[in-house]
């Protein structure tokens, strides 16, 4: 049987081969990591924009809330004066409740909280 003797050349190949390898595994290493960060950046903008979308629907509740509480004002003192209440100030009051209820169904509606009347 005929043993080939290994090389200093057979030696660097393989070693230059190896370092080869290890230069394409980083190389990928890298691709995938600047995929990753890319997607990462995406994300953040996504999240931001949820976020300014998120604030605003705050701002908008509270806005809502303060509507409601300027609306159930003008009711009390329509109550505290109903025996002075005129047909137009009954059709008023109607119209803004009617806002109101209306208002209530579609926000339990999209929020899928219900009502409790």
């Amino acid at each position: 049987m005929v043993q080939k003797l290994i090389t200093n050349d057979d030696i660097m190949d393989a070693v230059q081969e190896l370092a080869q390898q290890t230069r394409t595994g980083f190389e990928h290493v890298e691709r995938e990591l600047r995929e990753i960060r890319q997607h990462l950046s995406q994300h953040d903008l996504q999240l931001t924009e949820l976020r300014v979308l998120a604030e605003g629907l705050v701002n908008q509740h509270a806005a809502y809330i303060n509507d409601i509480a300027d609306i159930l004002d003008r009711v009390q003192r329509l109550e505290r004066q109903r025996p002075h209440v005129t047909k137009s100030e009954v059709r008023e009051l109607q119209r803004l409740l009617q806002k109101v209820v209306d208002w209530a169904l579609k926000t339990s509606k999209a929020t899928g909280v219900p009502l409790q009347l």
